[in-house]
C-alpha cells in the first residue's frame, strides 16, 4: 500500500515523526538556540499541516521541510526583535559591573 493514500492525519503523523528530529537539529544549528529550535519546528510543523501541497515522495517532504526550517530561522535571526535582543547573561554582567558598589567593612 503507498503511504500516500494513508489518510491525511496518519500521514501528517508519519512525516512528524520521522523528521522532527532533522528539522528541530537543522533550526538549532542556524538559531544556536533552544527555544527559538523549538519556536521554529513548531511553526515548520503547524505550516506543513496547513499547506495543500501534493507530495510526490517522503523527500520531496524533506526537502521542502528542510528549506522551510532554513528560511524560517533566517527570519528570525534578520528580524528587528531579534537585533534588539540581547543575551540576559551580558546584560547582567554589564549591570554589575557598572553598578556594583562593595559592601563597607
Amino acid at each position: 500500500m503507498n503511504e500516500f493514500s494513508l489518510p491525511r492525519e496518519e500521514l501528517i503523523l508519519r512525516v512528524i515523526e520521522k523528521y522532527s528530529n532533522t528539522v528541530y537539529r537543522l533550526a538549532i544549528s542556524r538559531t544556536k538556540s533552544v527555544h527559538d529550535a523549538e519556536d521554529i519546528m513548531q511553526n515548520v510543523f503547524i505550516k506543513f499541516i496547513n499547506c495543500n501541497i501534493n507530495f510526490e515522495s517522503y523527500n520531496h517532504i524533506k526537502a521542502w521541510l528542510i528549506k522551510l526550517t532554513i528560511n524560517l530561522s533566517k527570519n528570525l535571526l534578520t528580524s528587528a526583535w531579534f537585533k534588539k535582543t540581547t543575551a540576559l547573561d551580558e546584560n547582567i554582567v554589564a549591570v554589575i559591573k557598572e553598578e556594583y558598589i562593595p559592601p563597607k567593612v
